[in-house]
């Protein structure tokens, strides 16, 4: 995990630097002359800035908070495999990749970054999980859904299943 932490500062530091350049580009651009792409560097620019320090004062910060434990698309969670005869929990992406498949294939099949588990034991991923692919344990997770399935109804005349939500799904309490 500490290594998460040590890429996601470069990353950011790296687009810090980035967005400082592009800054100093506009605002010297703007001495001479005002130009709309000018004028939207440096919008873009200032805001982008604010947004990374602001990423990098929560690497920084000691304490947790509840948005800390979110777990999004790409990012590492603690997961449990099968490993040497025995069920272990080690730091995996939250990306339901096939093994061996190069990178682009997470844009080429957006939606790829979760499997139900009623399809775990098909075809397609009866190999991968529990070796190279694992549980993640949570309380709740955020599923992708029409708002008609969240809402359990049908679809109503017209509407074509549009309207996306993250639905809260928690682990229902044995009572």
């Amino acid at each position: 995990m500490q290594h998460d932490f040590v890429l996601a500062a470069v990353v950011q530091f790296q687009d810090l630097f980035a967005q400082k350049k592009r800054l100093a580009d506009a605002e010297r651009t703007l001495q001479t002359k005002t130009t709309t792409k000018a004028l939207e560097d440096q919008r873009i620019a200032t805001s982008k800035i604010a947004w990374i320090l602001g990423k990098l004062d929560e690497l920084r910060r000691p304490d947790l908070v509840d948005e800390d434990s979110r777990i999004f698309p790409g990012w590492y969670a603690p997961a449990m495999v099968w490993q040497d005869g025995r069920r272990v929990v080690r730091p995996m992406r939250d990306q339901c990749r096939p093994a061996g498949s190069p990178a682009f294939y997470d844009t080429k099949f957006p939606g790829t970054y979760n499997a139900r588990r009623d399809n775990l034991e098909g075809t397609f991923w009866k190999k991968l999980f529990g070796y190279t692919h694992g549980v993640i344990v949570a309380n709740a997770s955020f599923e992708n859904v029409s708002r008609h399935t969240m809402e359990h109804r049908e679809l109503v005349a017209g509407e074509a299943g549009r309207g996306r939500v993250a639905a809260l799904v928690r682990r229902r309490s044995r009572a």
